[in-house]
């Protein structure tokens, strides 16, 4: 705010708070010429071999009852929020303002979850390459326009929060 940003802040949302705001500032983000920034700090999983980005919100429970990998993946889609489904959303209203910059950070692990859950990705656990929605323009997928987005973690991978209990290396900034 000091630098002249408008700023909605949530804190610890449930799915439907986060959704709800992520509507708001899709339809909001249309009329801004100006960049604009989505910044996420939390928790985060990355199913394996589906390279999908899940947000966990304040109310997210992990599904105990699925008995394959597809039934899991859509289980816990259903209690994320997946960034592969907001970002496109946020990319054509931002092409009305004639997609000025986007930014998105997201400081939060991108871990392929818990041994438990393991076991329901025997064939696709060892694979090495994943058929994955990567969007260049053309083909069948939206083309992103002067968009970037910030990892703190490579895929697979957990946050370097430091110190038990502490931040991401964005959030310590």
């Amino acid at each position: 705010e000091a630098l002249g940003w408008d700023v909605e802040l949530l804190v610890n949302p449930t799915r439907e708070e986060a959704w709800d705001k992520l509507e708001d500032f899709i339809r909001k983000s249309k009329r801004f010429r100006d960049a604009v920034l989505f910044a996420f700090f939390g928790h985060g999983i990355e199913p394996y071999a589906s390279q999908k980005n899940l947000l966990v919100m304040h109310d997210t429970e992990i599904p105990e009852a699925a008995s394959n990998a597809s039934e899991f993946e859509r289980m816990l889609e259903d209690h994320c929020i997946n960034l592969f489904s907001f970002m496109p959303m946020l990319n054509t209203f931002r092409k009305e303002a004639g997609y000025p910059p986007t930014i998105s950070i997201l400081d939060c692990c991108r871990d392929q979850l818990e041994p438990r859950v393991r076991s329901l990705f025997p064939s696709r656990a060892a694979a090495t390459h994943a058929d994955v929605p990567i969007y260049r323009g053309g083909g069948w997928g939206p083309e992103f326009k002067n968009l970037v987005t910030i990892y703190s973690t490579t895929s697979g991978n957990t946050a370097g929060d430091g110190v038990p209990g502490g931040n991401g290396p964005f959030m310590a900034s």
